[in-house]
């Protein structure tokens, strides 16, 4: 059994033939908060990830949601890799975005990185 992953419930295989099979989704990214991906779920999700990719049908890419609330409601983002074999990066330790994006270019990791649920700034 794996596990189920956070605000979508459900396991990793649930999700993936869903995408795939009821949706027909062309493409997928199951991601949680990276504060809630254990190393154990992290492994999970890469060979989830790896084992329903099937270039030309059904794209898996491994992703997590990064976010922190430092100021105000929090920053979000969802980053995307093209390889399976890349690290999950927790905002306890990388707590800006900027902090983000310097840890995956010093790794030499591409990754597209989408903000969502940006901190709204009232004047």
């Amino acid at each position: 059994m794996l596990l189920a992953l956070g605000e979508g419930g459900g396991e990793l295989d649930e999700m993936y033939e869903f995408a795939r099979d009821k949706a027909r989704l062309d493409f997928v990214s199951l991601t949680d908060h990276s504060e809630d991906i254990t190393e154990d779920i992290w492994r999970q999700m890469q060979e989830k990830a790896a084992e329903y990719n099937s270039p030309g049908r059904f794209v898996t890419f491994l992703g997590y949601e990064w976010s922190v609330s430092l100021r105000g409601p929090g920053e979000h983002r969802n980053a995307y890799y093209l390889e399976d074999s890349m690290p999950v990066f927790r905002q306890d330790k990388i707590n800006t975005p900027g902090m983000l994006f310097e840890a995956l270019n010093k790794r030499g990791i591409e990754a597209l990185v989408i903000p969502h649920h940006s901190p709204l700034v009232v004047a």
